[in-house]
């Protein structure tokens, strides 16, 4: 081990900072020399839109629950909804919500019909059970299940979406269809997006939550126009944030 002693030690460090000085002011006349002519980088690449198009929309409604167990429908999933008691029925367009369970909400419902029902927990689902959902206004929220043993597919996620679309073409404001998942429903979501990009998504907007990207190369371009909301626990066990 070798030391420095007092006088050495503050004539190098006076040295380093000589020299980071010289460097900086090196590198900031470059800098002056070849970016004259550029623009601040920092854009805002999204418009934010008005919300005229949810003026006659209920702020507060009776959630009704209805579902539909795998093969009952023509999409890859069976699904549970819970909608407002006007949606599909007075004429308006509402938003909608698809969200993509975890692991542990996986179920059969083509052989066990009971299995639907673990569809029908966390996330908003679970919020409008117990009374703490209070959305800007009321839409519904849409819950496929994934079968036993596997994950979510891109493909049948899109087929899905497409599905919805297809039940409700008249009820359905395809400006505002927005995609949640959490945990394998957030790597759900993340696959889903890596997949479709932004403008083949179907979707105006993505939540996850304690879910991730397998990193497989995402083409981030596609997706600089899809805005996030990306929640995450630091003392998350199985996920590392």
């Amino acid at each position: 081990m070798s030391f420095i002693n007092q006088p050495s030690k503050t004539l190098l460090i006076c040295l380093i900072f000589g020299v980071l000085f010289i460097h900086c002011q090196s590198s900031d006349e470059e800098l002056e020399d070849t970016t004259t002519d550029v623009e601040d980088p920092i854009i805002q690449l999204v418009e934010e839109s008005s919300n005229d198009d949810l003026s006659n929309l209920p702020v507060t409604a009776n959630y009704i629950k209805e579902q539909s167990l795998k093969g009952q429908n023509p999409s890859p999933y069976g699904y549970v909804i819970r909608r407002p008691e006007g949606f599909g029925q007075d004429g308006e367009r509402y938003p909608i919500l698809i969200y993509l369970h975890g692991s542990g909400q996986r179920g059969d419902s083509d052989i066990n019909p009971d299995d639907i029902n673990k569809a029908d927990t966390g996330g908003g689902m679970g919020s409008i059970k117990n009374g703490y959902w209070s959305p800007q206004v009321a839409l519904p929220i849409i819950a496929p299940q994934c079968p036993t043993g596997t994950n979510w597919q891109p493909e049948s996620v899109h087929a899905f979406i497409q599905f919805i679309i297809d039940t409700y073409p008249e009820s359905i404001n395809l400006d505002r269809i927005y995609l949640s998942g959490f945990s394998m429903g957030g790597f759900g979501t993340w696959n889903y997006l890596d997949t479709y990009g932004y403008e083949n998504s179907l979707v105006a907007a993505v939540v996850t939550m304690a879910g991730a990207g397998e990193e497989s190369g995402s083409d981030v371009e596609a997706l600089k126009f899809m805005p996030f909301w990306l929640l995450h626990g630091q003392l998350d066990g199985a996920v590392n944030v």
